[in-house]
């Protein structure tokens, strides 16, 4: 341990004297990457399987911004913290080993029944202290092997032990270092991107009573929480927008001296794995009609390079990337209105300006091309437009068909 603050003004009168690295509180986000390291090594998931962020995918769990982004590759769905492909996963692995494999990690030690939690698993629902939870990312720092703090130089302590492999360590490490899938809900060049390769994850508890940063790089490990003492909300401070603009202050000071900071403490990519560049939407290798590509690490026999044949340069054109043609959206009747929506956008690569969508031949909102825009869904069959509003430049029209029940289907199968 080479610094630890646990509460300002920890020794007046008013302060109690409490020590809040050890006081348990609700982690947010910051257990998804175990919940994602659980999955890969059990084989539940691999890192081209795709994930569906969409309304209730039976989970009871909702995104916090109330957001969907559709099918994504696991980096993509960790690396933007969303919150339902985290709780289908625990469901996929099942609740109780979820639980075990918590406890293993050494993030809780209680003995209720895992059903008191439930899927909130994946959100946060199940207290930790920080210094149970940077040993936790300790063993994905140290390729899979947990071993306990270090409180001062001669404490004599117990080796350490694997509980998970050095594959999947360095996975879910990349996963978490790639500054490219935190994107859309993580800014570039924002408080969660470094000149250096840091793999980072936030996590912000219910009602802004809780946030949280756990970063480390090939050197050092940091984990901070920011909080009120009564547990009181702190006027909407995410993990993101305080405990990692704290973080970054102290990673960019361990660093100041490096000669080549943007050099300094890569990751090493997975042993017997070689980059492939993947279609984000499929989860199948890049050919030239893919709107967003992400590279990711697969096993030498399922690596072989499919050549991308270069495009005729063309000017921008437009395309609706969400929802996509012909799917089918089961909209539950008792949902507020306000959470009754579609996410409208258009893919990565349709340029820049403004746009004018339009449902059933009315016109809905004027947005910029890389907006996403909220419809309130209605039952019914609608065809959905994207167009220019000064030009003739318009997307190929989409048509999804909305039911009154909870569920969602696509063209390949009901999910």
């Amino acid at each position: 341990m080479l610094a630890l603050v646990g509460s300002g003004h920890y020794g007046t009168a008013d302060a109690g004297e409490i020590d809040y690295a050890l006081r348990s509180r609700s982690p947010g986000s910051t257990l998804k990457p175990f919940i994602f390291a659980q999955a890969l090594e059990r084989g539940d998931i691999a890192p081209d399987t795709i994930l569906l962020d969409a309304p209730d995918s039976g989970t009871g769990i909702d995104n916090a911004d109330h957001r969907f982004l559709g099918p994504l590759l696991p980096r993509q769905a960790l690396g933007n913290s969303r919150n339902v492909p985290a709780a289908a996963l625990v469901r996929l692995s099942g609740l109780d080993r979820t639980y075990w494999f918590l406890e293993s990690l050494g993030l809780h030690d209680e003995a209720r029944p895992a059903e008191r939690y439930g899927l909130t698993l994946s959100v946060g629902g199940l207290p930790t202290g920080l210094d149970r939870l940077v040993t936790a990312y300790g063993a994905i720092a140290n390729d899979g092997m947990l071993a306990p703090l270090r409180w001062y130089r001669e404490q004599p302590l117990a080796g350490p032990r694997r509980v998970v492999s050095a594959e999947t360590a360095e996975l879910v490490t990349g996963f978490l270092a790639d500054p490219m899938a935190r994107l859309p809900s993580f800014a570039r060049m924002g408080s969660t991107e470094y000149p250096f390769p840091v793999a980072i994850k936030t996590g912000t508890s219910q009602g802004y009573r809780d946030a949280w940063i756990a970063a480390y790089t090939d050197r050092y490990l940091l984990g901070i929480w920011v909080g009120r003492p009564d547990g009181r909300p702190m006027g909407g401070l995410s993990g993101a927008t305080s405990a990692a603009l704290i973080g970054r202050d102290i990673l960019l000071d361990l660093y100041k001296d490096e000669a080549d900071g943007l050099d300094d403490g890569a990751f090493k990519p997975p042993v017997g794995r070689l980059p492939v560049s993947l279609c984000a939407a499929t989860g199948r290798p890049a050919d030239a009609s893919c709107a967003q590509t992400l590279t990711e690490y697969l096993p030498a026999d399922r690596a072989a390079p499919i050549p991308i044949p270069a495009a005729a340069p063309s000017p921008h054109r437009l395309r609706i990337g969400s929802p996509l043609d012909h799917s089918t959206f089961i909209r539950n009747p008792e949902a507020p209105p306000g959470l009754a929506f579609l996410p409208l956008r258009l893919t990565a690569d349709s340029g820049d300006g403004q746009v004018v969508w339009y449902v059933d031949g009315k016109p809905l909102q004027v947005a910029d091309d890389h907006d996403t825009v909220r419809w309130p869904v209605e039952p019914g069959r609608h065809t959905i437009e994207a167009r220019r509003p000064y030009d003739d430049g318009a997307a190929r029209p989409v048509e999804v068909v909305v039911r009154r029940r909870l569920c969602m289907k696509t063209t390949s199968g009901a999910l």
